[in-house]
């Protein structure tokens, strides 16, 4: 009869499903067979199960966001140019993370040499997502300002209020930061925060009054999902001494029933967002086929069409010592039946300055 020592030793040989068989030995041989089986399948499926929940915790599929990993960074990194590329290594410009959008203020972790070349290692969120976007840029880049020049995310969720002060929503709370400079008075801090428990993302204006930071107007948009409703966004002077303006590549449902890729362009001010222009970079009008095509005149009264599918593009151009946006784009023409377009018709305006506001696309 073997010792305990050697029954042990046999046992780490075998494997563990077997084990369970040799503890339930049943006068029937076909019932312990039968048994023991069952008992395989059964735990199996359980080990299968915690396996798969714990590679897909591991993945970050999961509906929550990561926090900052510090209240304070170690400094605030402004982009006053024009958008800067993540690298994921210094230098290595073949490896990029993420950019930073014109007027982003990101978050500064680490600064490292590298060839006479100072580079700063910084965190910032893609407006989409809510996701952290981490990588190098050249210090000369951006704009490295002190870590308490602007409040942590606590104490924005704190000026904010309301369901803010919620310790649940707090804790998964995150926000993308830009600077915007208006007309009159100061920096004004533009936050785009979201949270996972929340059905809307929240585009919220700060501003500095008796050396704190105050919440003031916002715009709320829908959040499911996992992608909020902005795809892009960056500040930018068009106007020079009328202030900054946010520009923004956002999706909104249509009148039509589709979603609408659009181009909005909002000034900031301390009385909130105003909206200056907004054209269409995707629209789909397919509730209706006309019996035969005929386009309109003048060609952008097509955009938006029975039948048709319009995709465009904006650019900024120089007008008069200003910027002002130039749409570019196609309109193409269905019929039932045909998965490619009839007729298709390109248009291309520049949306001049009218005194308040740009001129509309239609």
């Amino acid at each position: 009869m073997p010792t305990a020592r050697t029954a042990s030793n046999q046992n780490a040989l075998v494997p563990w499903p077997a084990r369970f068989e040799k503890k339930f030995c049943l006068s029937n041989s076909l019932a312990e067979s039968t048994i023991a089986r069952r008992m395989r399948q059964r735990l199996s499926v359980i080990f299968a199960v915690l396996i798969c929940a714990r590679l897909l915790g591991a993945s970050g599929k999961r509906a929550r966001f990561k926090p900052s990993p510090s209240p304070r960074p170690l400094a605030w990194a402004y982009v006053g140019g024009g958008g800067v590329r993540l690298l994921k290594k210094p230098g290595d410009s073949k490896a990029v993370t993420g950019h930073l959008g014109r007027g982003e203020l990101a978050e500064a972790l680490e600064r490292k040499t590298r060839g006479g070349i100072i580079w700063v290692r910084v965190m910032a969120r893609d407006p989409a997502t809510l996701q952290e976007r981490v990588g190098w840029v050249k210090a000369r880049t951006i704009e490295e300002m002190p870590p308490d020049r602007f409040p942590n995310d606590r104490a924005c969720l704190d000026a904010m209020g309301g369901q803010y002060l919620d310790d649940t929503v707090a804790a998964q709370a995150v926000m993308v930061r830009y600077l915007a400079r208006p007309a009159r008075g100061g920096i004004l801090l533009v936050a785009w925060v979201g949270s996972p428990l929340l059905a809307h993302v929240r585009l919220q204006l700060f501003r500095q009054s008796g050396g704190k930071w105050l919440a003031g107007p916002f715009l709320e948009f829908p959040y499911a999902g996992m992608k909020t409703a902005m795809e892009d966004m960056q500040i930018r002077n068009l106007r020079g001494s009328e202030g900054e303006c946010l520009i923004s590549t956002e999706e909104a449902p249509s009148e039509l029933g589709a979603t609408l890729r659009q181009f909005v362009i909002r000034r900031v001010s301390a009385r909130g967002f105003h909206t200056l222009w907004r054209a269409p970079l995707e629209l789909a009008n397919f509730t209706s086929y006309p019996a035969q095509i005929h386009a309109l005149s003048p060609a952008v009264k097509n955009i938006g069409a029975p039948g048709t599918k319009t995709q465009g593009n904006v650019v900024f151009i120089a007008r008069q010592g200003a910027w002002v946006p130039r749409w570019k784009g196609r309109v193409n023409f269905y019929v039932v039946g045909r998965s490619a377009p009839v007729q298709s018709v390109t248009i291309e305006k520049v949306c001049l300055w009218n005194g308040a506001r740009f001129e509309p696309l239609q």
